[in-house]
């Protein structure tokens, strides 16, 4: 576990870099972490820690993440699953008949030659669709 500048070890369970970490009250060092995380960041920060470009995220994990997932993953007889396998999950699939190119030039359409494309493509779809930070970002993911 590192320690903080003051000597305490990283109360967070982050495993952040000394000088970083939430101290014992009245210390006196400037920590940056000393909100508490929640129970995905203390999970994803012990992963970041294997520096695993796709790691393997058990189902216990899953269960403190998304329970409903963990069902599926025990209904499924899976005990872990990969990180890019839940991603793809998440995403959703390009439209049928759409193509990579046909993808790069709708995001394009929507950004032109805007030097900022994601805040180009937010004010275009304002008022079309419910979120556009999200679907702007699929967009973008679907355009290469």
């Amino acid at each position: 576990m590192d320690k903080c500048s003051c000597g305490n070890a990283c109360a967070c369970g982050c495993g952040c870099a000394p000088g970083a970490c939430s101290c014992a009250p009245g210390c006196g060092c400037k920590c940056s972490c000393a909100a508490p995380m929640t129970m995905a960041s203390k999970i994803a920060a012990r992963y970041l820690q294997e520096n695993d470009p796709d790691p393997w995220i058990t189902r216990e994990d899953m269960s403190q993440i998304c329970p409903s997932c963990s069902d599926r993953m025990a209904a499924e007889g899976l005990t872990r699953v990969r990180l890019s396998a839940i991603m793809k999950a998440a995403e959703p699939d390009m439209p049928k008949g759409w193509t990579a190119k046909s993808a790069k030039k709708f995001w394009t359409s929507l950004t032109g030659d805007a030097k900022h494309k994601m805040t180009a493509c937010m004010k275009s779809m304002e008022g079309k669709v419910s979120n556009p930070g999200a679907f702007c970002n699929w967009a973008k993911k679907q355009s290469g």
